[in-house]
C-alpha cells in the first residue's frame, strides 16, 4: 500500500550572511556535489523497509539530469551516497523511496538554488511515522584530486587525445556521443556543456594541435564533415578543412595520422603512411599551410615503421615510434631532425616509443619498451637512464603538470607500488596519483590513453569508469597545488 507522503526542505545555514531556506551552496563557480545522508530508522519504526533510493536532479536553466541511486540493504538504518557534477543554479530535486516489490513507498520534491560564494544544508524530510530524514548538502569539487567535472556524463567510449583550441578542452577519440549530444569521434567543452565540431569525423582521432590559428586533428578517419580528408584535418571555429589531398599509402595498417608537432613554422604529422600531398613521404611529412614536404628520406627498417610520438627538444624535433632507420641512419625507434639531417640519441630503444614529453634539460619517452628502462626512459641530452622501476605494462602518454612527469599506463605498478594506470614522477620513484582509474568497456581494469594540462589541471582520457573511486565516463580532471 502507498504511504501518503511530504516532503519539505529544512535549511541549516552554515556560512555567515547566507539568506533564505533552500539554498545548497559552495564556494567557487565550478561544478560541485550534491551529498546525501539518510536515516532510514523511522522507517524501520512504522514498519516500513527501505531497499532502494533513487533521486533525480535537474538543472532548471538547461535541462541536464544528474541521478542517484542507491540499494539498500534491507537491515540498514542508514544510507549515504553523492551526486557529481552540479553547477550553480536552480535544480529540481525528485526523491524516491522504494521497497523490495518493488514498490513506491513515498516521493517528494522541491527546487533548490545552488548559489556561488555561499555554502548552506538541508534536510528533505519524508513523513513516515516519525518522519525518514535525508540531509543534502552542496560542496563545489575540490580544489585538488580527481573531479568529474561538467555533470560528468564525459563521453561514450575511448578518449585517445586531448588539447585545447580558442579557450575550450577538446577531445577526440573512439566515440559518438559526448554528454548525451551526438559528436562523432570529436567534441568541445566550454566549461559548461558539451559541443559537437559540425558533424565530427569518421573514423578515430589520436592527436590534436593547434596551428595557424586551426585546430590540427590527426586520425584513421577519411572525411572531416562532409569534406575529403585523409588521416588529417583542419577545423577553423565554423567548418572542416582538408591538408591538400591528406595522406596516402602505407597498406600495412593506414594511412592514418599518429603524431604531431610544430617545428620551424610547420606543421608536422607522423604516422602510418608514405605520401602526403601526393608526394613520397616515408611516415613522417610537413605542412606550411598550402603544401607538403619531406623530412629527409622518412622512416624505414621494420615493415610498419610508424612514426608514433613527436615532441621539441633543444631546438631540435624528435620522433619516436616503430623504425629503426631515419633518413637512412640507424636510430632504434627515436632519433633528432635538426632541419635538414636525422640522428640518433645514444643506442635508441628495444621496442616502439609511444609519447615523449620535454622539461628543461631532460626528454623522457615511454612505450612499450624495457631498455633503457622499463617501460619509460628519461635523455639528459647524452644519455638515456631508466626511471626507478619503471611499470609492469606499457605506456602510451605522458605529460608535464606543475613540475612532475605523470604517465598513462595499461599496468597497474611501479615495482611494489600500486598506480592503477597513471603515476606521477617524483625524481627518484613513481607515485600513485589519487588512487589512479578503474573501470573500463568489456570489464577491463582502464587506461588512460591521453594527458593534457589546460588551466590549472591536468585532464586524463581513456577507456575507464572511475578515477579516485569518483564515477566518470573515460575522461576525468587531477588538480593539485604548484
Amino acid at each position: 500500500m502507498r504511504i501518503p507522503a511530504f516532503i519539505t526542505i529544512v535549511a541549516a545555514l552554515l556560512a555567515a550572511g547566507c539568506t533564505g531556506s533552500d539554498h545548497l551552496a559552495g564556494p567557487g563557480d565550478g561544478p560541485g556535489r550534491m551529498s546525501f545522508q539518510m536515516s532510514l530508522a523511522p522507517a524501520h519504526t512504522a514498519g516500513i523497509v527501505v531497499t532502494r533510493v533513487a533521486a533525480k536532479l535537474t538543472h532548471l536553466a538547461d535541462g541536464a539530469i544528474v541521478s542517484l541511486d542507491l540499494t539498500i540493504a534491507p537491515d540498514s538504518l542508514s544510507a549515504a551516497g553523492t551526486a557529481d557534477g552540479l553547477i550553480p543554479g536552480e535544480w529540481r530535486v525528485e526523491v524516491n523511496l522504494y521497497d523490495a516489490a518493488p514498490t513506491l513507498i513515498a516521493s517528494g520534491s522541491d527546487t533548490i538554488t545552488v548559489v556561488s560564494g555561499e555554502v548552506t544544508e538541508a534536510s528533505i524530510v519524508v513523513a513516515f511515522t516519525g518522519g525518514a530524514h535525508i540531509s543534502v548538502s552542496w560542496a563545489p569539487s575540490p580544489s585538488t584530486g580527481w573531479d568529474a567535472f561538467g555533470q560528468g556524463d564525459g563521453v561514450n567510449g575511448a578518449v585517445l587525445a586531448i588539447g585545447d583550441y580558442n579557450g575550450d578542452l577538446i577531445v577526440g577519440g573512439d566515440f559518438e556521443e559526448a554528454g548525451g549530444i551526438a559528436a562523432n569521434s570529436i567534441a568541445r567543452w566550454d566549461g559548461t556543456a558539451w559541443h559537437a565540431l559540425g558533424s565530427g569525423l569518421d573514423g578515430r582521432v589520436f592527436r590534436l594541435i593547434d596551428y595557424q590559428g586551426q585546430l590540427i586533428a590527426a586520425g584513421d578517419f577519411h572525411h572531416a564533415g562532409d569534406v575529403s580528408a585523409v588521416g588529417v584535418a583542419a577545423w577553423d571555429g565554423g567548418a572542416w578543412h582538408a591538408l591538400g589531398s591528406g595522406l596516402a599509402g602505407d597498406g600495412y595498417q593506414g594511412p592514418w595520422g599518429n603524431s604531431l608537432a610544430v617545428y620551424g613554422g610547420k606543421l608536422i604529422v607522423g604516422g602510418a603512411f608514405n605520401q602526403a600531398g601526393g608526394i613520397a613521404a616515408n611516415y613522417i611529412a610537413a605542412w606550411d599551410g598550402t603544401a607538403w614536404s619531406t623530412l629527409g628520406s622518412g622512416m624505414s627498417g621494420v615493415s610498419n615503421p610508424h612514426t608514433i610520438a613527436l615532441a621539441l627538444y633543444n631546438g631540435k624535433l624528435i620522433a619516436g615510434g616503430w623504425f629503426i632507420y631515419a633518413g637512412g641512419v640507424y636510430v632504434n625507434r627515436i632519433a633528432s631532425w635538426n632541419g635538414s639531417s636525422w640522428s640518433p640519441l645514444g643506442a635508441g630503444m628495444t621496442s616502439v616509443v609511444l609519447w615523449l614529453a620535454v622539461d628543461g634539460p631532460t626528454l623522457y619517452a615511454v612505450g612499450d619498451f624495457t631498455s633503457p628502462g622499463s617501460y619509460a626512459a628519461m635523455w639528459n641530452g647524452s644519455s638515456w637512464a631508466p626511471m626507478g622501476a619503471g611499470f609492469n605494462g606499457n605506456s602510451w602518454a605522458a605529460e608535464m603538470y606543475h613540475g612532475m612527469l605523470y604517465a598513462g599506463l595499461t599496468g597497474t605498478a611501479s615495482g611494489v607500488t600500486p598506480l592503477n594506470h597513471i603515476g606521477a614522477w617524483t625524481g627518484s620513484a613513481w607515485a600513485d596519483v589519487g588512487g589512479g582509474v578503474t573501470g573500463g568497456s568489456g570489464g577491463t581494469g582502464g587506461n588512460v590513453d591521453a594527458l593534457h594540462v589546460f588551466g590549472d589541471a591536468l585532464y586524463a582520457g581513456g577507456d575507464f569508469t572511475r578515477a579516485g573511486g569518483i564515477p566518470v565516463h573515460n575522461i576525468a580532471r587531477w588538480r593539485t597545488t604548484p
